[in-house]
């Protein structure tokens, strides 16, 4: 199962605490770390959690910095999902699992309700919230 989250360099510790909590619980997973930003930090290419480090512009895109214009860089590293997702899907054909995980989350222990789901489902969503809470807060979170 390959693994993945979207950062920019502010969140990488976030991003590597994830990565080291998805290694410890799943054993045969692929963590890849998509970054937006210009070139890939010594942090994040020395980190032994990822697998791989993907820079956002490289991921296949027409015209990345038109892109990037119209977006802050937190909301760019939210927007670059969906194309990252279709890069990892050439990068590793043979892989029919894939897991965005928000890079603020942590797994505490291994993920085999969701493989299973995805065993006969082709995509699988996950809330942030289960219970009404903070209205404020729910407005905000996708």
């Amino acid at each position: 199962m390959i693994f993945f989250t979207s950062i920019c360099s502010n969140y990488l510790p976030k991003a590597m605490t994830l990565a080291e909590s998805v290694k410890r619980h799943c054993a045969d997973a692929t963590f890849v770390l998509c970054l937006v930003e210009r070139e890939v930090p010594e942090a994040a290419a020395s980190c032994p959690y990822f697998d791989e480090v993907v820079l956002a512009k490289d991921a296949g895109w027409g015209n990345f910095d038109r892109f990037m214009f119209r977006h802050a860089i937190v909301e760019a590293s939210t927007a670059v999902k969906a194309q990252f997702m279709l890069n990892l899907l050439q990068r590793y054909p043979g892989e029919s699992k894939f897991a965005y995980l928000d890079p603020d989350v942590l797994v505490y222990s291994d993920l085999v309700e969701l493989e299973q789901l995805l065993d006969h489902e082709s995509i699988v969503l996950c809330p942030h919230l289960l219970r009404p809470g903070n209205i404020d807060m729910e407005i905000t979170t996708f």
